[in-house]
Parts: C-alpha cells; sequence; structure tokens
C-alpha cells in the first residue's frame, strides 16, 4: 500500500524569517493534515519554535546540522560532518520510507544534497529559496558550483516571493525554471494582536538576531547623530545573540564597544523574546536595516499588521514590501505621502527619523491602513493552502 511520509529540515537554531515561516505553516496544521503527510520534523532546536506545534507532530531535535562558518580548517571539517548528517538522512528516508523531503535553510538544502548524490536518496525533494542566493558571492567559486548542483538535484524549488523568483530564475537554467513554484511569506493575523496606531514618534525598535548582515551598528550611529539634536527618542535593540557564528559575535562585540565609548542613554540592548509581537506593540517604529539584498521582509509585515509606522533601507526584499505598502496607502488616502525608504547610510536614517518626529502628522496616514494592507495580501491562509497542496501533491512512497 502506498502511504506519504515527509520529512521536514529545519534546525531552527534561532527564530528567523525561514524558521517563522515554517512554524507559522506548522502551526496552521490539522491533526488530521499531519496524519494526511505522515509529517516528521527534523531540528525544531529552538522551544520557541516548538511551542504550540500539534502533539500528533512529531519533531527530532536530535538530528545534527553542522555550520559551515569559520575558516578554511574549520569549514572542511564542517563539510565531513554535513556529508555524515547527509548519509544518516539517507538512511532514515530508506528505513522508513520515507516519500518527500522538504528543506527549509541552506544548511539543509546542502545535507539533502549530500544524501543525493553520496547515499542514494531518492525522495522527492523540495526546497525552499529564502536568502542564501541573494548575495553576489552565491554565484562565484565554489558558492556558484553547490548552488548549481542543489538546483540541479531538486525536483522542486519554493521561492518566497515573485521579486526572488524573477532574480534566481537566470542561474536555473531551462532544465531547471519547469521545478520553480512562488508560495509567497504571509502572516497569521489570528495571533496578532490589536492594532496600536503610534500618535508620535519616540519609542524606536529594531528585532533581530545581531548580525552584520541587520545593520544594527548603523541604528547605533545614527542615535549617536541624534545625541546632540532636539530628538527625543529611545531606540530599543531585540534579539538573539548569536555567538557561535564568528562574525556575529564580532558584530556584537563591535556594537558593545560603541556604546561604551559613547555611553548613548537613550540606546537599549534588551533580550531575546518569545513575543515579538509585544515589542511591535509597545514601539513606535520598527526600523530594518539591510545590509545585503534579503528574500523578504517578515518583521515588516509584523509591524504593519499592528498599524506601526516601518522605516527601510534602500535594499531588495524589505524594500518591496515597503514600497507596495505605500502605493496602497496612498490609493487608501487619496494623496501623495512622503517616503518611508531612506538610502544606506547612518545619516540619511538620523535625518529622516527627526523628520518624521518633528512632522508626524505628515506620516500618520500611514498609521491607519498597515493591517488591512497585510489582510489583503499578505495573509497566512493563502500560504498555507499553497505549501500544503504542494506537499500533497508530489508522489508517494511504496
Amino acid at each position: 500500500m502506498k502511504r506519504r511520509k515527509t520529512l521536514i529540515l529545519d534546525q531552527a537554531e534561532i527564530m528567523g524569517g525561514a524558521e517563522l515561516y515554517m512554524q507559522d505553516f506548522l502551526l496552521s496544521l490539522s491533526e488530521s493534515d499531519v496524519r494526511a503527510l505522515g509529517l516528521t520534523v527534523l531540528g525544531g532546536k529552538s522551544p520557541r519554535y516548538r511551542q504550540g506545534l500539534n502533539e500528533y507532530l512529531i519533531v527530532d531535535t536530535g538530528f545534527p546540522f553542522p555550520s559551515v562558518k569559520g575558516g578554511v580548517i574549520r569549514k572542511a571539517l564542517s563539510s565531513l560532518q554535513i556529508l555524515r548528517a547527509g548519509l544518516r538522512l539517507a538512511r532514515i528516508v530508506r528505513q522508513e520510507h520515507v516519500s518527500q523531503v522538504l528543506s527549509n535553510t541552506a544548511r539543509g538544502h546542502f545535507i539533502v544534497l549530500m544524501a543525493r548524490l553520496f547515499g542514494g536518496m531518492r525522495a522527492h525533494w523540495s526546497l525552499i529559496m529564502h536568502d542564501m542566493v541573494t548575495q553576489k558571492a552565491a554565484w562565484e567559486g565554489l558558492h556558484h558550483t553547490i548552488n548549481r548542483m542543489i538546483f540541479a538535484q531538486a525536483d522542486t524549488i519554493i521561492c518566497v516571493n515573485l521579486r526572488f523568483a524573477e532574480q534566481i530564475r537566470p542561474y536555473l537554467g531551462v532544465d531547471n525554471e519547469r521545478k520553480l513554484r512562488i508560495i509567497e511569506n504571509g502572516v497569521d493575523l489570528t495571533r496578532v494582536p490589536s492594532p496600536l496606531p503610534p500618535e508620535r514618534l519616540q519609542r524606536v525598535l529594531m528585532l533581530g538576531r545581531y548580525d552584520p548582515q541587520k545593520g544594527q551598528l548603523d541604528m547605533l550611529c545614527a542615535a549617536r547623530i541624534l545625541a546632540s539634536s532636539t530628538a527625543d527618542m529611545a531606540f530599543h535593540f531585540v534579539g538573539a545573540r548569536f555567538m557561535s557564528d564568528p562574525k556575529c559575535a564580532d558584530y556584537w562585540q563591535q556594537m558593545q564597544d560603541f556604546q561604551a565609548k559613547w555611553q548613548l542613554p537613550t540606546v537599549h540592548f534588551d533580550p531575546e523574546t518569545d513575543a515579538p509581537y509585544e515589542e511591535i506593540l509597545v514601539a513606535d517604529m520598527l526600523v530594518t536595516l539591510p545590509q545585503r539584498e534579503e528574500a523578504f521582509g517578515r518583521v515588516v509585515l509584523e509591524a504593519l499588521s499592528l498599524n506601526k509606522l516601518v522605516l527601510t533601507y534602500d535594499e531588495h526584499g524589505p524594500r518591496e514590501i515597503v514600497e507596495q505598502f505605500m502605493r496602497y496607502a496612498v490609493q487608501q488616502h487619496g494623496e501623495e505621502l512622503p517616503s518611508l525608504i531612506v538610502p544606506q547610510s547612518p545619516e540619511h536614517l538620523a535625518e529622516k527619523l527627526l523628520h518624521i518626529q518633528e512632522h508626524f502628522g505628515l506620516y500618520a496616514p500611514y498609521t491607519r491602513y498597515g493591517r488591512t494592507f497585510v489582510e489583503q495580501h499578505y495573509s497566512l491562509s493563502d500560504t498555507r493552502k499553497r505549501l500544503y497542496q504542494q506537499l500533497m501533491s508530489s508522489p508517494l512512497a511504496a
């Protein structure tokens, strides 16, 4: 008798956009959905990730996801560990008659690639692309070769938004382009508190892990610039310290050194939270400062769903969502509104923040339309339905 058995690879050591995308999908599944998919998650290491999941959903937190960050020697050793993880995955697939594997992160993609190439894994492989190939380096040297191999071996390539799909399409080639599916990210509005629009700009929030790609240091520099102005703002940084990544650990130290040097009383480092909506709710504005292209800006949707102001750098990912929201707000408001996108520099950021605080009435109309924008364009119900249908359409195991 043929049956469906699904493995999802998602290490979820921290809760970023990719992990929240998958968690929202898992939380939306009923008991009958879980049984129909024959679903097991390998990974889910963060307790926050597992919180609230269906009791019938099996989560194996013991499966290894070796990191490939570090120097040459460390990367070589990690690659051997990735190979062993791939062989272990291939054994699980054979022993449990798994019909399909879904990988959600770059490390997961690499592990499944090893299972395919060296473990003889034949299960249907779907992968979700978030932002691992948006960097220029992804199409140079060894990264280029690995990404080409991943695309060639995968059966289905899922992108989280249309712009990202168009960006990677030239790299796929004719044979792999047919594998492309677009299943956009969404927000589960049943889990979002009632909106609380700001009446002024005073509390500014950055939410996310401390990472040189996230740009928190630019916000610190802007706070220093504003310290000598008439601005009356508090800057709150909420996020995880990902100390196992040398670049993130060094970036966190740079921020601490900066704060120790300037002693800015308006800057607050708050611990990572299991309730991000509560942090956004008490803020007046969310700022996101990507230092490179991102496939999606989920935190932007979370802030808009609470009718908060959102300010972003002029960089792919968050910019596309904010641009779309600005067009929507102008249509609803009936007249032009000032931009919520700034050039990539602390000086421009500080100037814009001061302008918003001093001319808040010009920006206030934005705080009326965020929730309805998310409802109409980024509802989780569509994401859930399309991803579930995609998984249910895969071939069955014997």
